[in-house]
């Protein structure tokens, strides 16, 4: 199997936009998790709303038996206020009667008007919610589901960001990158902040990212995963630079840092590969490779080897050092 170093590069940015309710174990993917919970979400609401359809007639007795309760509740209170009050009046113990004056003003003034206003209150709101009920039961449905409800809402709009669609590639790509032997090395989001790249043809670029670099006898393949409304045939686009730009720092950067007279670095083996989904025909005379990710592993099996299992190790332990971890 693949050895793999690092994670996706958009997998981790799409985990630090996620909410605190999507939890990840180790080895799992962020897009992976999202549809798992999303799936999750949607199977958990339409049974609940099965539920609530299939109960519906019950919620309304439910609700009818606790407004009964309620204003049996009210008629008790009555009761026991004048009980209290009569119990006060018959006193006749002098000092009595005056603490029954206090007691009487309290109970007249405070307790009893306090326990009043409360019951009324859910009275009122037990009533409403018995009337929306009958006139909208979707409503009251919505209200109850309204946690779910919105955690389905917030995956939604991750689902529709453009990150998710570029960390559902990545991982897709990875997949497909999974399926070689040990001798091949993915590094994950390869992130190269060093000194010496902006000195390199007075490149504007304060650092180089690339999605994948897959490391093995058949050469070094840059890899990055184009997910904008891009025409790719057009040589002088924003991919197309990205890629070129790698290669040429790539190269400096490991014969720098590796020491050239030992390792084998040329232009000829460092591969640039962009990964696309669409099906379109592409120009073959292009220096960049565009390929759909069904073709990726045949056209790395493809080249010649071209490198040792020395200098394979030896640029991955490298290359290592700059992977996106968690």
């Amino acid at each position: 199997m693949t050895i793999i170093y690092g994670f996706s590069r958009s997998d981790i940015d799409l985990l630090h936009k996620s909410p605190d309710f999507i939890t990840l174990q180790t080895n799992n993917c962020v897009v992976n998790q999202i549809d798992k919970m999303y799936l999750e979400f949607i199977n958990d609401i339409t049974l609940e709303k099965n539920q609530f359809i299939e109960n519906k007639s019950y919620e309304l007795e439910r609700l009818q038996e606790k407004i009964n309760k309620l204003h049996e509740e009210f008629d008790n209170l009555n009761k026991s206020k004048d009980l209290d009050l009569e119990q006060i009046k018959e006193q006749k113990n002098k000092f009595l009667q005056f603490i029954g004056f206090f007691k009487k003003w309290y109970l007249e003034q405070y307790l009893w008007p306090n326990k009043f206003k409360k019951i009324n209150a859910i009275i009122e709101n037990t009533e409403k919610e018995l009337f929306d009920f009958k006139k909208n039961p979707e409503i009251i449905f919505i209200n109850r589901q309204k946690t779910l409800l919105n955690k389905i809402k917030i995956l939604e709009e991750l689902k529709s960001d453009i990150l998710y669609k570029k960390a559902k590639m990545e991982i897709e790509t990875l997949d497909e990158l999974s399926k070689f032997n040990s001798e091949v090395i993915v590094l994950c989001g390869v992130t190269i902040n060093d000194k010496k790249i902006s000195q390199i043809k007075k490149l504007k670029l304060k650092s180089l990212k690339i999605d994948f670099v897959v490391v093995c006898n058949k050469g070094i393949f840059l890899i990055n995963v184009n997910t904008d409304d891009v025409d790719l045939n057009k040589k002088g686009n924003t991919e197309f630079k990205k890629i070129e730009v790698a290669k040429e720092i790539i190269e400096i950067f490991l014969k720098f840092k590796l020491n050239s007279k030992n390792i084998a670095i040329t232009d000829s083996r460092i591969i640039g590969i962009i990964i696309e989904k669409s099906k379109i025909f592409y120009n073959e005379e292009l220096p960049i490779k565009i390929l759909n990710l069904e073709n990726l592993n045949c056209e790395i099996n493809n080249h010649q080897d071209c490198l040792f299992k020395k200098e394979v190790s030896d640029i991955a332990y490298l290359l290592n050092n700059y992977t996106i971890q968690k």
